[in-house]
């Protein structure tokens, strides 16, 4: 009865759904890494060395931007996933380990997008207030990234007793 419903959702073999998956998602993927990297980089090496001092917003969008490199290294893993017909060749292993830090680092960036923009907020609406609120010792240590990957270990344990890593049942990517 399971093979019908998946039949129904996907259609046949040459549905939308499928096209989408096989082509539309790698070439998406592709371009986000090379614009990605092209444009990450640049930002890593100006705050290295051109940034003379550091203040909240630098940290966060520092964060941000490892972040962001650090998911956008997951992609070639899933655009080979995705071109070699949804069928993972690197291990279950690998897969959970991907799958994991391409949520985690995913979630981490609206993280610090949130930050940036409520840090942001402060110093423009409350602009003395926003002094004492928040400093750097406090901004270095209020990323939650530690307690969120275990939170979320334990999240795909659970959900892995139900699901494959990389299962025909859950095609997102």
């Amino acid at each position: 009865m399971e093979p019908k419903a998946e039949a129904d959702f996907c259609g046949s073999a040459d549905s939308i759904l499928d096209t989408i998956q096989r082509t539309l998602i790698p070439a998406t993927f592709l371009f986000i890494l090379f614009v990605g990297l092209w444009l990450n980089f640049p930002i890593i090496w100006i705050l290295m060395f051109r940034m003379k001092r550091w203040n909240r917003s630098t940290i966060f969008l520092c964060n941000l931007v490892f972040a962001d490199i650090i998911w956008i290294l997951t992609l070639p893993f899933l655009i080979c996933y995705h071109l070699n017909q949804l069928h993972w060749i690197f291990g279950d292993s690998l897969c959970k380990i991907i799958r994991t830090v391409y949520h985690l680092c995913y979630y981490c960036s609206i993280y610090f997008v949130t930050c940036l923009s409520v840090d942001r907020y402060l110093a423009i609406v409350h602009p003395l207030k926003s002094l004492w609120v928040l400093n750097k010792q406090q901004s270095l240590m209020k990323p939650p990234i530690g307690r969120s990957f275990l939170r979320y270990s334990n999240i795909l344990q659970h959900s892995e007793k139900h699901l494959g890593c990389l299962s025909s049942k859950s095609n997102v990517a």
